[in-house]
């Protein structure tokens, strides 16, 4: 008897620890960020902070935002078209911080290869004087309209992104996080429009992988037992889940290698020891220091997780 349906993933192993990643878009961008730094991967993460709608992504991505579009509210300085992370108490050392950012983009995609992780959150965008803003900084929300973006809008500011990068990989993910303020109804239409835009930019580049995280959350797990107490952001048993299928079918096999290893290099050092002072427990420490150096020299990856081995 099958009590769930299997989401089917495609392989497609272009996630490797020696290519460096940049992961942007929602919280769940978030939560993969941090899976892959735990598994000794170089991650820059969110760089313009948490942004959930895909045309302010992409125009911060092609460095069109570098200017800003700045106001002053609660005593500190935000840009519209970055998250609060990013705000300041000075308009100068604000601009100075996202030309930092840029410059940090820049360098990202000036490497010869790497792998973008982008996650749309939502299709829903808030516009102030006619231009998509980011974040609205808690401004009054009567200063913004809303509405939903279009199929097309994200297609062409994704594309011109995708044309410039050529040799850079771009996974396409949308976020389970259901957004229910405006209803589920409107959730609903907002992630059909971000499902449809990620199909359009997979089927027109071949730098392009969509990966379903949205579907295996939604339609395989399918019970709320697998999210926090809101009933909308997944919970640790639910991310396990997808990093799983992440590990599966989107990494190469020496990753999957070394990330065998390096379970191995950890599960050691998590080990406490009730007598440190002992002969058994000196070799053990002895053992663990040669497992990391071993590991290191393998697989030419410093290991950056826990206390020092």
């Amino acid at each position: 008897m099958k009590f769930k349906i299997d989401i089917p993933v495609e392989d497609n192993p272009i996630l490797d620890y020696q290519t460096p990643v940049l992961a942007i878009g929602s919280c769940f961008a978030d939560r993969m960020s941090d899976r892959l730094r735990q598994a000794q991967f170089n991650v820059l993460s969110n760089p313009y902070g948490t942004l959930y709608n895909p045309v302010s992504m992409a125009q911060n991505l092609l460095g069109l935002n570098t200017a800003g579009s700045f106001i002053q509210h609660n005593g500190l300085w935000h840009s519209f078209h970055h998250h609060s992370d990013v705000s300041g108490a000075d308009q100068s050392a604000l601009t100075l911080k996202i030309q930092e950012i840029d410059e940090q983009v820049l360098k990202h995609f000036g490497q010869t290869k790497t792998t973008n992780l982008v996650t749309f959150g939502s299709a829903q965008v808030f516009t102030f004087e006619d231009k998509i803003v980011a974040n609205c900084h808690k401004v009054p929300s009567k200063q913004f309209s809303r509405r939903l973006l279009t199929v097309e809008e994200i297609v062409r500011s994704w594309s011109a992104l995708l044309s410039t990068y050529p040799n850079h990989d771009f996974l396409f993910t949308v976020s389970p996080v259901r957004y229910t303020r405006e209803g589920m109804h409107h959730s609903n239409l907002s992630k059909s429009i971000l499902l449809l835009a990620s199909s359009q930019l997979v089927k027109q580049f071949e730098n392009a992988f969509y990966f379903p995280a949205y579907e295996l959350v939604i339609d395989e797990l399918r019970d709320y037992r697998f999210y926090k107490e809101d009933l909308v952001h997944p919970n640790k048993q639910a991310v396990d889940y997808v990093w799983g299928k992440v590990k599966s079918h989107l990494m190469t096999e020496r990753t999957k290698d070394m990330i065998a290893d390096l379970d191995h290099v950890v599960h050691m050092q998590q080990h406490k020891l009730l007598h440190p002072e002992s002969e058994a427990a000196q070799k053990f420490i002895a053992k663990k220091r040669k497992a990391k150096y071993d590991f290191e020299d393998k697989h030419g990856v410093k290991v950056k997780t826990g206390e020092d081995l």
